[in-house]
């Protein structure tokens, strides 16, 4: 941890994961540090035309030598580490995260749409054909273009969620128990403002919930139960002031 940001590296494998990246980890990645003591490096996606390609790749098993994927993988025999990591797959894909496919897929359109008329253009450029000339191959907006987009949008993003949680799953890296939903009122909320004396209740996950309303892990390093935390049993807690809500579920998993 003094020379490594666990969560970035976290966070960086589960991108490169998520999006199916073809042309890595051997090349194609940058690191950076602040030379001050605790700053670890963070790492970086870079060149990455090989993706959103198959929704069936499975790149957890990643272990090149003096990669991200070495520090990766020798991180990973670590029990806290796959803690970690399983709660960042969480905030990632899960709720509001921004891997969720509807959010995926509305980042992509946008930028598809900002770059389409340049295609057009090009495509255009070439002959009444509407063909774009790379080398001695014509491709054309309506031809490539058109199916390579929806390929995307219609097909990568909407197969990719469930199966690469079944990876994680597989990897022993996001556990096969749920975790509990928070309600505000009977209803999902993740952040912002509640009218006063609002009621949280928590649901939808087998084995015991724990929670806290200080900001703390329920969980303590090691797996015990942080004695700060509250035995959730069915009754509705009323939220009287600000506060962060943390939340888990103790199973045999």
């Amino acid at each position: 941890k003094q020379y490594v940001d666990v969560e970035n590296l976290a966070d960086y494998i589960i991108l490169e994961h998520y999006v199916a990246n073809a042309d890595w980890p051997h090349k194609n990645w940058y690191a950076t540090r602040k030379r001050e003591p605790g700053a670890g490096f963070k790492f970086y996606v870079w060149d990455s035309e090989y993706t959103l390609n198959n929704p069936n790749a499975n790149l957890l098993g990643v272990n090149n030598s003096n990669t991200p994927a070495f520090l990766y993988n020798a991180a990973r025999q670590n029990a806290e580490f796959r803690m970690m990591f399983a709660d960042r797959v969480h905030k990632q894909l899960f709720n509001d995260g921004p891997l969720q496919p509807d959010k995926n897929i509305a980042r992509y359109r946008a930028l598809a749409d900002q770059i389409e008329p340049a295609i057009r253009a090009e495509s255009a450029r070439w002959g009444d054909n509407g063909a774009t000339r790379k080398g001695n191959t014509f491709f054309t907006y309506e031809g490539n273009w058109i199916p390579a987009r929806d390929n995307v949008l219609n097909g990568f993003f909407p197969a990719r969620h469930n199966t690469a949680i079944s990876q994680f799953r597989s990897a022993g890296l996001y556990p096969n128990t749920n975790a509990p939903t928070l309600l505000i009122n009977g209803r999902k909320q993740f952040g912002s403002d509640v009218f006063a004396g609002a009621q949280l209740s928590l649901t939808g996950s087998d084995g015991v919930t724990y929670f806290t309303l200080d900001g703390s892990d329920p969980r303590l390093v090691g797996g015990d139960v942080n004695p700060d935390a509250f035995e959730y049993e069915s009754e509705k807690i009323p939220l009287l002031e600000s506060t962060q809500v943390k939340a888990r579920v103790r199973a045999d998993d």
